[in-house]
């Protein structure tokens, strides 16, 4: 019997998947090793002992727009209609109104030493007295070069008339204008529906703003709200010039609400905004932009905008805030960035060189989205006396800037840093500052700075942390307290960097590198371990789930597959191979006329009688320690195993000895195919009263007959039979070929002797048929066991059980 195999082989596909989480694993090792993180991510906020918990307040922000190609072509329009007008005005005209297509018409109004007020724009037909008191803009109005508009009236509305059919606006071109009310009595404006008789709070279709181009423009004790759409010079009140004129005025008491920008300011010259709030623009609530030098911004409040809070950008320079506020923003407090306008040499002729002298003083930004205060790009900006709390990040310092000062400011940023000098900045001082409740308190990555005299407490990660080119760094007679994996953590800085760390006080420091909280917070510390675990653990899985599944689809299944099934699959394989030889009448299980009327070759039955059966699934054999032994000359064999060999039938005829015939290749009635080989057995006992000698040599090829046994040749000593020859396995191997069957009528031959008691009728001698061996039982000469062990049966060859007829 045959065993199951008990290794399961495996497809490519279980090696690709090994194959995969092993390049991944290498490669993110790689990675990590060349790029490392800057720092660890947001763990949850912690508040250190004896400090009051910092609350993030969730911002009302709107949400950002995006951009809008009809707003886009809106505002062209809107300058193309501004310039056109401004260049056709002829100076010494009356006010007029001039028509314009797809839009609102527009009065203009000329330069004259006196200014124009709410009754001439009455008197022009561009405002529409209303019964409540309040004002209908329903005319665009453009202030001309030496003109100027004066509109104060205090506790009154001004509607601006906005909506699918156009915008109402108030632009000065080189002229003036001054708009507002009294302290205890603001004036309000705001944009106007007309077709919803409420306030326009869609900026698709345009909407209704005020702009200075060149000119001077102060708002005092004003209140507005819905103005502006798109750009920064539509986007609700805006101060923007030329190279050769700059804008410029003032804005004091002014709240502004709802707008696209809250203020906006470009091309500006000593610009001053004192006392303004800002809430809910849809962009920035202040945007200082570029060109605009000397703008100062004293006790503003920029809240709860959907970008930055207080934005100065790219080309605005010598900028000052001074106890200003942001609180609740969705991007930054204080956004200062001094990027270069252009690089190199450009159509515009704009600046190369980044923006300086930006200062942010006594100010406060809190419960921001990111950080409460980014530089990036700037130089000379001093950050002082300020407080920064609640933010992602406190006070974030990056790229190519030159002498930023900090000090003296109050920060904390729980789940964040504290301070952050990083991407190439250089010479950055942070000084004198106290820094409370954060992971770092000041982190220099990439940069130089000189972190000195600092007051650090409630830190969870770092006091002060130098990272990768950051040599030149100098951390000296800093306070440091806190609990974490160190103080001060310079393992991360470049190959030969040197940083000067002196006069330190690290006493209140708490070394914790394996507490609880720490190993809770080490996968969001390094994410990349988990996707390492994945990457190395999975192929494993998959081979494990994979062996135990094969596992238990093979339990309850016999080790071994019984020799039915083997011989039923075998023989159909050889069926589908091709049809079997012919079979030669009168032999066992043959079709013929003579079927049956003769004694069976195989299992040794007389002639008459039927064929005994053959079991499926005989008795096991004794193992044999060496089956393929040759047996000694001279020495029988021990007897079968009692189960091989079945009783014999009492009242059976002895077997007729068969006439001998010379020696076959392999017996008729079976093909090599039809089962695989088993291991070989043991050799049978030669059977008592035959002489074991081998067969002499045959003279020459004979003829077979089909229906029996072959015909004896002329001379020469008898031939072996059928039975005798395909069961013997030390039969010497036939000198010739196979010989053809000849068609001549079958010979009986002599009778054979009785087998001896104990024994089975099909057993044959070993040593060949009786009257094969030299008289006296001699040895076998030296050439017959040459043949003898040359006559081994060979692997895939064919097995007959022939069990007897009881």
């Amino acid at each position: 019997m045959t065993q199951l195999p008990s290794r399961a082989r495996h497809g490519p596909l279980s090696y690709a998947f090994a194959a995969v989480g092993v390049m991944t694993s290498l490669a993110l090792a790689i990675a990590t090793l060349i790029g490392l993180p800057s720092g660890p991510p947001d763990p949850a906020p912690s508040v250190s002992a004896g400090a009051a918990p910092h609350s993030r307040a969730a911002p009302t922000n709107p949400s950002m727009p995006g951009f809008d190609p009809r707003q886009a072509a809106l505002v062209a329009a809107e300058d193309t209609r501004v310039f056109a007008l401004a260049r056709a005005n002829r100076p010494g005209t009356p006010p007029h109104t001039q028509p314009v297509n797809g839009g609102l018409p527009t009065l203009i109004l000329p330069g004259r030493p006196t200014p124009y007020d709410v009754d001439a724009l009455v008197a022009g037909g561009a405002v529409v007295r209303q019964p409540d008191g309040g004002l209908l803009l329903v005319h665009s109005v453009l202030v001309d070069a030496g003109a100027q508009l004066s509109l104060n009236t205090p506790n009154s509305t001004l509607r601006m008339a906005s909506g699918p059919g156009g915008n109402a606006s108030l632009v000065s071109v080189k002229g003036s204008m001054n708009i507002g009310g009294r302290a205890s009595a603001p004036m309000t404006v705001t944009s106007w529906d007309p077709a919803k008789n409420a306030p326009d709070t869609d900026p698709t279709d345009g909407r209704a703003y005020i702009r200075a181009i060149g000119s001077r423009m102060d708002l005092h004790d004003l209140n507005a709200s819905d103005l502006g759409f798109c750009s920064g010079r539509t986007g609700g009140i805006a101060w923007t010039g030329s190279a050769t004129q700059p804008a410029t005025g003032s804005a004091r008491q002014v709240n502004v609400s709802g707008n696209q920008y809250g203020i906006f300011a470009a091309r500006t010259a000593g610009l001053l905004i004192n006392g303004a709030q800002l809430k809910g623009s849809a962009m920035d609530g202040v945007a200082v932009h570029r060109g605009a030098d000397g703008t100062q911004l004293w006790r503003v409040s920029s809240l709860a905008n959907a970008r930055n809070g207080i934005a100065v950008t790219q080309g605005a320079h010598n900028t000052s805030l001074n106890e200003v506020t942001t609180t609740s923003n969705a991007r930054n407090g204080i956004y200062l960035d001094g990027t270069p306008p252009a690089n190199g040499p450009n159509p515009s002729a704009s600046a190369t060189t980044r923006s300086a002298g930006f200062t942010v003083d006594g100010s406060s930004a809190q419960a921001n989205s990111e950080h409460g205060i980014l530089v990036n790009n700037a130089d000379k900006v001093t950050l002082s006396n300020n407080m920064v709390s609640s933010n992602r990040d406190g006070i974030v310092v990056r790229g190519t800037t030159q002498g930023v000062a900090l000090e003296q400011n109050h920060i904390s940023s729980p789940g964040g840093f504290a301070v952050a000098v990083r991407d190439g900045s250089k010479d950055a001082v942070v000084d004198k500052n106290v820094i409370s409740d954060a992971l770092t308190a000041v982190q220099v990555d990439n940069a130089v700075a000189k972190v000195t005299g600092n007051e650090v407490d409630g830190m969870t990660v770092h006091g002060v942390s130098v990272i990768g080119a950051g040599s030149g760094s100098s951390i000296t007679d800093n306070r440091l307290a806190g609990r974490g994996p160190s103080s001060i953590d310079v393992n991360r800085l470049s190959f030969g960097g040197v940083v000067d760390i002196s006069g330190n006080d690290e006493s209140n420091w708490v070394v914790d590198r394996d507490d609880a909280r720490y190993m809770a917070s080490f996968v969001s510390k390094h994410p990349l371990v988990l996707l390492w675990f994945l990457t190395l653990v999975f192929p494993f899985a998959a081979r494990l789930i994979y062996k135990r599944r094969h596992k238990l689809r093979n339990l309850g299944k016999h080790p071994y597959q019984p020799i039915s099934t083997r011989a039923t699959s075998s023989q159909a394989s050889y069926s589908a191979a091709g049809p079997s030889p012919a079979v030669p009448a009168g032999f066992a299980g043959s079709a013929g006329p003579e079927a049956g009327s003769r004694p069976s070759a195989l299992s040794g039955t007389p002639s008459g009688q039927p064929a005994p059966p053959v079991h499926a699934n005989p008795a096991p054999r004794r193992p044999v320690a060496n089956p393929r032994r040759t047996p000694t000359p001279g020495q029988p064999m021990p007897p079968p195993h009692p189960a091989q060999t079945p009783p014999r039938n009492p009242a059976a005829p002895p077997h007729p000895a068969a006439p001998p015939h010379p020696a076959a290749p392999q017996h008729p009635l079976i093909h090599p195919a039809a089962a695989p080989y088993p291991p070989a057995p043991r050799p049978p006992a030669r059977l008592p009263g035959r002489p074991a000698s081998a067969p002499p040599a045959l003279p020459g090829p004979s003829k077979r007959s089909v229906d029996g046994p072959p015909a004896q040749p002329s001379g020469g000593p008898p031939r072996r039979s059928p039975a005798d020859r395909s069961s013997s396995p030390w039969a010497p191997r036939p000198a010739s070929p196979p010989v053809p069957r000849a068609t001549s009528a079958p010979q009986p031959g002599p009778p054979a002797p009785p087998p001896a008691p104990g024994t089975s009728p099909s057993m044959p001698s070993p040593n060949g048929p009786a009257g094969a061996n030299p008289p006296n039982n001699q040895p076998p000469s030296q050439g017959q066991q040459r043949q003898g062990q040359d006559r081994r049966p060979p692997k895939g060859g064919t097995r007959i059980t022939v069990v007897s007829p009881q």
